[in-house]
């Protein structure tokens, strides 16, 4: 590669660095504080990042680095950053806590807390039915194509990842 090719893709590196920062300062009106989390998509996947446990956001030539209240730092490739927004939680259906409510993952069990009267269903994201229960059960997952599935139990909705 030459010095003049080298040279041309630091300009380009630093001026997305820049334009980066100024699209981030440029929206001061719209702050994280009336927000829950910042996605970050990069190459295909987004990772959340709750926003009360950011305390800044700073750049250098090739990262964006969220500095943590935990006093860690997360450093992201610009390179690979493809979009960010912020959201307040409440959009699509939430990822599965562990040990929570009435849908409960557990390694790769999927245990349904059913009260009396309630069922719970599993679909998988084409919205086919691939499991169904009346009463209380644990769930392999194992036993599903690999994949993103929807879940269901009374009024609670929730999506799992078998991996």
């Amino acid at each position: 590669m030459t010095i003049f090719a080298r040279k041309i893709i630091y300009i380009m590196k630093t001026l997305r660095s820049i334009f980066l920062a100024a699209m981030l300062s440029l929206s001061g009106t719209v702050t994280g504080d009336n927000f829950a989390y910042l996605t970050i998509s990069q190459s295909g996947s987004d990772t959340n990042f709750e926003v009360s446990q950011i305390s800044r956001i700073t750049f250098d030539e090739q990262n964006m680095i969220l500095h943590l209240t935990d006093n860690t730092t997360q450093q992201l490739p610009l390179a690979s950053l493809s979009k960010m927004f912020f959201s307040d939680g409440n959009q699509g259906i939430a990822m599965i806590q562990p040990q929570q409510g009435k849908i409960v993952m557990d390694g790769d069990q999927l245990r349904l807390n059913l009260n009396e009267g309630e069922r719970a269903v599993v679909y998988n994201l084409k919205g086919e039915q691939v499991f169904r229960a009346n009463t209380s059960t644990t769930f392999q997952l194992g036993r599903l194509q690999r994949g993103v599935y929807i879940v269901r139990v009374g009024n609670e909705t929730r999506k799992v990842m078998n991996r």
